[in-house]
């Protein structure tokens, strides 16, 4: 389990560069910003370059 910050920038694609991801679970807010953030997160780890399975997404704090 690898707890990554918010985003899609350099820590993200070099950890998963060096370790192998059997798949990506997404965890987000209900904001609106954090639920777009996400969307980047998933299609960045799922592009035909890293190519890592998406199993999916939970949102926290949604009550």
């Amino acid at each position: 389990i690898i707890d990554f910050p918010p985003g899609t920038g350099d820590i993200h694609l070099t950890t998963i560069q060096d370790i192998r991801v059997d798949g990506a679970i997404i965890v987000t807010t209900p904001q609106t910003i954090a639920v777009n953030d996400a969307r980047k997160s998933a299609e960045m780890f799922t592009n035909e370059a890293l190519a890592i399975p998406f199993i999916g997404v939970v949102e926290n704090m949604s009550w």
